[in-house]
């Protein structure tokens, strides 16, 4: 009964590959438009990082405001930070830049962690966007036979609850990872199918996690058979990794519909 009522590994691979090959065209332009997003989020961060902790620019500002503090007549002119302080040393002591330039640094340092965390939390969402995007397109794909670039952008509204389930996915996977891994990766493979919860059954974070694990039951040699051979193909490049992340959704949108139709029937 379960044989006929759920695919094995080798199955489903084959179903994964050829729904990508089938629509290769509509998965690359997807690919494009996510990769384009990306790539225009990085620069865009890159580009408010270096306005906002330039060190050259703003040690310029910083010498020059110095400067204009002090009682006695200073020369402004200067590209650099470094120009103005040597037209400017008999009334303004190497000693006091050099303590200047310390305090300077410290703070840079404090506001380029602060920026760096931001950055990689602002990127993380993005990336979850996109993942999300890409699991509308194939779940659409499965139920009407057809799907549309324009997808991968309109899972907006789903964005907190992915996020919160994430965290929580990544907190018991962490934990899981300190007794000896194993337990870490049983956990990431019995609740590796939230999002897909979320994308189509509107799920709640918590519930996706639960709906996840209660889905995986008795099937975990299942996810190991459909988990285990992806990693591989992601030392292949850019394009290894287009296929692998394609791929990597069919499959596990085909072990999520395909295993509540299972779990339906008992």
């Amino acid at each position: 009964m379960e044989k006929k009522s759920r695919p094995s590994v080798f199955e489903t691979y084959i179903y994964g590959a050829r729904l990508a090959l089938d629509n290769m065209r509509s998965f690359v332009l997807s690919f494009l438009a996510a990769l384009s997003t990306f790539i225009g989020a990085v620069f865009f961060v890159l580009i408010v990082g270096y306005s906002a902790l330039g060190s050259r620019s703003e040690l310029l500002k910083a010498v020059k405001t110095r400067l204009v503090e002090m009682p006695n007549k200073v020369v402004m002119e200067g590209k650099a930070a470094s120009e103005i302080i040597a037209k400017n040393k008999k009334i303004f002591s190497e000693e006091q830049i050099n303590v200047y330039k310390s305090a300077l640094k410290k703070d840079l340092k404090g506001k380029g962690i602060v920026f760096i965390l931001l950055a990689l939390l602002f990127l993380f969402l993005l990336y979850l966007w996109l993942w999300i995007g890409f699991v509308r397109m194939v779940i659409t794909l499965q139920k009407t036979g057809s799907t549309a670039v324009s997808l991968i952008f309109s899972e907006i509204s789903l964005l907190p609850r992915v996020f919160f389930a994430t965290v929580l996915f990544l907190i018991l996977f962490s934990i899981g990872l300190m007794f000896f891994i194993i337990p870490g990766l049983y956990i990431a493979l019995r609740l590796g199918l939230y999002s897909f919860f979320i994308v189509d059954k509107n799920a709640g974070a918590i519930e996706s996690l639960r709906k996840s694990w209660d889905l995986t039951k008795g099937h975990e040699w299942y996810m190991v058979g459909i988990s285990i051979l992806l990693p591989a193909v992601l030392k292949g490049g850019l394009l290894a990794f287009f296929l692998t992340m394609i791929i990597s959704i069919s499959i596990g949108s085909y072990a999520y519909t395909t295993l509540l139709k299972f779990q339906e029937k008992k």
